[in-house]
C-alpha cells in the first residue's frame, strides 16, 4: 500500500512538473520537445516515445501523447493518446484512454486491462485477462445506484418538510421574529449573513489549527455551520409562506392561526425557486443573518432593566395585550414602532 501511494504521488508531481512544457509544445507538435522523467521505479513521459528494454522493471510507466515499447516488466502501464507495443512483456495492469495497445504472442498481462475509448490487439498466444470498459462500468454503477439515489432524495424531501413543521410548531415565535427582521431591516440581515458566512469558517479553521480547540472547530465546521445555514433557509421559507398566504388571502384576511400552512407553502416555493442559481444562497444569507440579529438583540433585551428596551430594537418578544398588526401584508408582520402582538400565536383580527 505504501509503495502504491508513493508511486501515485510521484506520478502526480511529475505530471505537474512536465505539463507546462507539454502544453507549450501545442497539439500534435511534440517533436524534439517531449519531456520524460524517471524516479524510484516511476517513468512519466509527455509527448515523447519510451522504450523499456528486456530485463528492465518499472513500478509504473505513464505515457501521455507518445508511444511506448515495452520488453521488460511493468506493474502499471498507462497510455493516453498514444500506442503501447508489448513485445514479450510482463505487465500487471494496463489502462488505456484514446489509445492503442498491441501485444505479441509472448506478452503476459496478469491482472486487469481497463480502457476508455481505447483499442486492444493481441496476437495468438498472448495471455490477457478480460478487458473492462470503464464507461460501461460507470453506466452500470449509475443504473444500479439510481433507485438508491431516488429513495435518498425522497427521504431528504420528507425530512425537510418534517423539520419545517417542527420549527413552525415549536419555534414559531422565533421564526416570525427573524422574519420580521428580514422585512424591516433587509440590508442589515443580509450583511449579518455575509459576515457570519465568512467569520465562522475562519474561526473554525483557526480552532482546528490549535490542538486544544480542534474538536470545537470540527464541530463548528461540520454540523454547526450547515445546521445554521439550514435554519436560516427555513426562516426565509416560512417568512415567504406567510407573505404568500397574506397575499392570497387579501390584506383583510386574519393572521394565520397555525404556522404549518406557511411552512409547507414556503418550503415548496423556495425549493422550486432554488432551481434558479443563487436564489437559495441569497435566501439562506437573509435568513441566517436575521437569526443572528434576532439572537443578539434578544440577549440584549434580557440584560436590559425591566420595562425598558434597547434603543432601535426590532420587536422580537411578545407584548402583553397583543395589540398590533395582525396579518398585514405578511411581509411586515411583527414590525412597526409600537404595540406589537405575539410573534406567532392565536389568530387576531387584522387592523382595519
Amino acid at each position: 500500500m505504501n509503495r502504491l501511494i508513493r508511486t501515485a504521488l510521484g506520478a502526480m508531481v511529475m505530471l505537474l512538473a512536465l505539463a507546462p512544457a507539454a502544453l507549450a509544445a501545442g497539439p500534435g507538435d511534440t517533436g524534439g520537445r517531449g519531456q520524460s522523467r524517471s524516479i524510484d521505479g516511476l517513468i512519466v513521459s509527455i509527448g515523447e516515445d519510451v522504450v523499456l528494454a528486456e530485463g528492465e522493471h518499472a513500478d509504473a510507466l505513464v505515457v501521455l501523447g507518445g508511444d511506448a515499447v515495452v520488453r521488460g516488466t511493468v506493474d502499471g502501464l498507462v497510455i493516453v493518446d498514444g500506442t503501447a507495443t508489448l513485445e514479450s512483456a510482463t505487465v500487471s495492469r494496463i489502462f488505456v484512454a484514446n489509445g492503442t495497445v498491441n501485444a505479441d504472442a509472448g506478452t503476459v498481462v496478469g491482472r486487469a486491462i481497463s480502457e476508455v475509448r481505447g483499442s486492444i490487439y493481441a496476437e495468438p498466444g498472448a495471455r490477457l485477462p478480460g478487458i473492462r470498459d470503464v464507461e460501461t462500468d460507470a453506466a452500470l454503477i449509475a443504473m444500479a445506484l439510481a433507485p438508491v439515489a431516488i429513495l435518498l432524495g425522497i427521504g431528504a424531501i420528507v425530512l425537510v418538510y418534517a423539520v419545517a413543521l417542527l420549527v413552525a410548531g415549536l419555534g414559531a415565535r422565533q421564526a416570525r421574529g427573524a422574519g420580521a427582521l428580514m422585512a424591516a431591516e433587509p440590508w442589515k440581515a443580509l450583511a449579518a449573513g455575509l459576515v457570519v458566512s465568512v467569520v465562522l469558517p475562519v474561526v473554525a479553521g483557526a480552532l482546528i489549527l490549535t490542538v486544544v480547540g480542534a474538536p470545537i472547530g470540527i464541530a463548528l465546521l461540520v454540523p454547526g455551520i450547515p445546521l445554521l445555514a439550514f435554519a436560516g433557509w427555513l426562516v426565509a421559507a416560512i417568512w415567504l409562506g406567510e407573505v404568500a398566504l397574506a397575499r392570497l388571502g387579501g390584506s383583510a384576511a386574519p393572521a394565520t392561526r397555525h404556522p404549518f400552512r406557511a411552512a409547507l407553502l414556503g418550503v415548496t416555493v423556495l425549493s422550486l425557486a432554488g432551481i434558479v442559481p443563487l436564489v437559495s444562497g441569497i435566501a439562506t444569507m437573509f435568513g441566517t443573518g436575521a437569526l443572528v440579529l434576532a439572537a443578539f438583540r434578544g440577549s440584549r433585551s434580557e440584560r436590559s432593566p425591566e420595562g425598558s428596551a434597547p434603543a432601535g430594537s426590532v420587536p422580537g418578544s411578545p407584548v402583553g395585550d397583543g395589540a398590533g398588526d395582525g396579518a398585514g401584508d405578511g411581509a411586515g408582520a411583527g414590525t412597526g414602532s409600537s404595540g406589537q402582538g405575539p410573534l406567532w400565536g392565536p389568530a387576531t383580527s387584522a387592523a382595519s
